[in-house]
């Protein structure tokens, strides 16, 4: 349905294209209940389509959260440990898709990470005014929230200060 929903609004191929990262031989996406269950499926240039939960967790997981994004116009999509199922090597590609597509979807997108590799990902890509990171610590045991802008993001990672 979510997926019927993205060819109605011809954002297919921002779809794919952020899949490609993940496995560069996809050629194209379509949907089907030729199984008996909608789902979509996948040609990688083999004789015959192959759905997307073949193409591993992080194909699948990349397409959920795009699908998610995309069925949120001028909303908030809330993403918990946006890392998990990814390699760390396609990070930065993950965070500029979620980058173009929020802008595209006017969609507002706040993730959790427990992940070094993912911040420094986000701080490359997204270095700019538009995104803050949060970081929840307890202090002289309260909690508390340090809210950190592009510039010290950057000042942290450069000393290796623990931002996660």
């Amino acid at each position: 349905m979510r997926f019927g929903r993205l060819k109605v609004s011809k954002n297919v191929d921002l779809m794919k294209q952020a899949l490609q990262v993940i496995d560069p031989n996809l050629k194209s996406l379509d949907d089907s209940v030729a199984s008996g269950n909608p789902m979509i499926w996948c040609d990688i240039g083999l004789k015959k389509w192959i759905p997307i939960s073949m193409m591993g967790g992080g194909m699948v997981w990349l397409a959920d959260l795009l699908l998610s994004l995309l069925s949120v116009p001028d909303g908030v999509l809330l993403i918990d440990e946006i890392e998990n199922g990814l390699h760390h090597s396609v990070l930065e590609h993950v965070w500029k898709v979620i980058d173009k597509a929020s802008d595209a979807n006017n969609t507002q997108v706040i993730a959790t990470t427990h992940s070094y590799e993912c911040v420094e990902a986000m701080n490359s890509v997204l270095a700019s005014d538009d995104f803050r990171l949060h970081r929840l610590e307890v202090r002289d045991q309260r909690n508390r929230c340090v809210t950190y802008g592009p510039d010290a993001i950057q000042g942290a990672m450069k000393f290796s200060m623990e931002v996660r």
